[in-house]
């Protein structure tokens, strides 16, 4: 049996364990999954066409997050097309967050200007961009990750994202380590009160 056989038998079982997690009374243990995770992710960018045929057939289930996970994993900037297609027009919660995930992982400038340009728009009112806070937070931390001025935006206008858990507090906190990041809090403080009491406790903690 050659190895790239053996590579789509994964795959496969991947997908119905995955599956099996969400449909079973009994989830399988959850080293089952992580066990094929890892071969899988060991045969590095030989499997690459096959992961991505897997995205293509299966975009519009659920029980892909793992496939996305590997992709990220394994890294290679010929996944980025298919992340960002699964992304905008065919995920869900967990698919979604992969996806944004893998995308952060991976860390080409084209993923990057994606993550910005979604951070932008949701920034201007656009609530469709993303499936959950949990995006939008992997969004920043990607965007502190990239070291372009472009990031510094994004993660300026996503100081005016406000939902219950961890933004605008994400952003500001990794706003203070760009340049300029810390001239940009004390604008942003003194133009506005809601913001103030925190980007004045994260100018603090970073003296």
């Amino acid at each position: 049996m050659k190895h790239l056989e053996i590579a789509d038998r994964l795959i496969d079982l991947l997908i119905i364990v995955e599956k099996g997690m969400i449909e079973l009374d009994v989830p399988l243990p959850r080293e089952v999954e992580t066990g094929i995770k890892q071969a899988l992710v060991g045969f590095g960018e030989q499997i690459l066409p096959q992961l991505h045929k897997a995205i293509d057939e299966l975009k519009n289930e659920i029980s892909i997050s793992h496939i996305l996970d590997i992709l990220g994993s394994i890294g290679h900037s010929s996944s980025i097309p298919f992340l960002i297609d699964l992304h905008s027009n065919y995920s869900g919660f967990l698919s979604g967050t992969a996806a944004i995930n893998a995308l952060k992982d991976i860390g080409t400038e084209k993923g990057y200007i994606y993550l910005s340009e979604l951070l932008n728009q949701r920034s201007l009112g656009n609530k469709k961009v993303f499936n959950s806070e949990v995006e939008m937070v992997i969004a920043c931390k990607a965007m502190g990750d990239w070291e372009d001025p472009r990031a510094t935006i994004a993660l300026k206008n996503a100081t005016e994202i406000f939902d219950p858990n961890e933004m605008p507090y994400v952003a500001l906190k990794l706003l203070v380590k760009k340049p300029n990041g810390m001239i940009l809090l004390e604008e942003l403080a003194q133009k506005n009160d809601s913001l103030r009491m925190t980007i004045e406790k994260i100018l603090v903690d970073s003296s």
